[in-house]
């Protein structure tokens, strides 16, 4: 068995290239917003969130589909010869997907209707910081990113961990979903409830 690593820009963009493909016999996207957020927070605080299993074989020995997308959905573009297919890790890589990188919506075409979840996958995720206040008493209130000190608290590119753990942030992060209406609009982005 071998077992490369691989960053998740390296995936997302096997994706997109018809690369790493979901085998038909897959189930559909139902993580609940509330797990979303767990991982989400995993990520942030550096845990490790599992592995992936991926099949590499004809890309004509089973019917596949985008991640994320309906199984409804045509698959666009060319599927090479050999293709990796998803085995296990679906629900990680297809949250994952949504929230670090725009490929699923890019791959719907900006239409709520052909997301594989139109309620858990038109989704934009948030961090939840308290408004800045000079009026706010230094220590008086959670900080955990630094931003009212704007003296964040580890480097990730020197190599820092952070010093909390996912129970910490989870409360942080927000998850809000969006109208097909608002869809490809700033408003998604705005951190405003639409």
């Amino acid at each position: 068995m071998i077992t490369p690593e691989e960053n998740l820009k390296s995936i997302v963009e096997e994706m997109k290239k018809n690369e790493i493909m979901l085998p038909d016999f897959q189930r559909q996207f139902d993580w609940s917003l509330e797990k979303q957020c767990g991982l989400v927070a995993s990520v942030l605080t550096k845990l490790p969130v599992g592995g992936i299993l991926l099949l590499k074989a004809d890309s004509r020995d089973y019917k596949s589909k985008r991640i994320g997308l309906d199984s409804k959905e045509k698959v666009s573009g060319t599927i090479p010869e050999k293709t990796y297919f998803l085995l296990d890790g679906q629900q990680r890589m297809t949250c994952l997907t949504n929230v670090f990188s725009d490929i699923i919506h890019e791959a719907s075409e900006q239409k709520v209707s052909k997301l594989a979840s139109r309620q858990l996958l038109a989704t934009r995720f948030y961090l939840k910081i308290d408004r800045w206040d000079a009026n706010i008493v230094p220590g008086t209130q959670k900080d955990l990113f630094g931003i009212r000190t704007l003296d964040f608290r580890f480097d990730v590119s020197a190599g820092q961990e952070p010093d909390f753990l996912t129970a910490d942030i989870a409360e942080y992060i927000e998850g809000r979903t969006f109208l097909a209406a608002e869809y490809g609009k700033s408003a998604i982005y705005a951190g405003k409830k639409v």
